[in-house]
C-alpha cells in the first residue's frame, strides 16, 4: 500500500490508530483480520509504503467469505488532507 502525499497531510481524529481490510458485509473496527498503522502513514508531510500490514491471525471460514468482495476502511475520522493509497492486493482463486 502506498500514499502518495498529496501537499497537506490528513489529520487523524480518534483513538483506534488503524485502518482496516475485512469481508464485504462485516464491520470495520479492531476486530477485523488485517490493518495498518494509521500514525505515520497516513498523516504523513511526504509519500510512504507500507508493506503486508499485521495480521490478528483470526481464522475464517472459507465457506463465509466465497464471493465476497475485499472493503478497505478506517474507524478514526481523517480530515483536511489530499494525496491517495495505490492499495495492491495479491490473491489466489481456491478450488470449491
Amino acid at each position: 500500500m502506498v500514499y502518495h502525499f498529496g501537499g497537506t497531510p490528513y489529520t487523524i481524529t480518534g483513538a483506534d490508530g488503524n485502518l482496516y481490510f475485512n469481508w464485504a458485509g462485516v464491520s470495520i473496527n479492531s476486530n477485523s483480520p488485517n490493518f495498518f498503522s494509521e500514525a505515520g502513514f497516513i498523516d504523513a508531510s511526504n509519500s510512504q509504503l507500507s508493506i503486508g500490514g499485521s495480521a490478528l491471525n483470526i481464522p475464517v471460514a472459507v465457506s463465509g467469505i466465497l464471493g465476497k468482495a475485499l472493503v478497505f476502511g478506517v474507524v478514526d475520522t481523517l480530515s483536511v488532507g489530499n494525496g491517495h493509497l495505490h492499495i495492491v492486493v495479491g490473491y489466489d482463486i481456491l478450488p470449491t
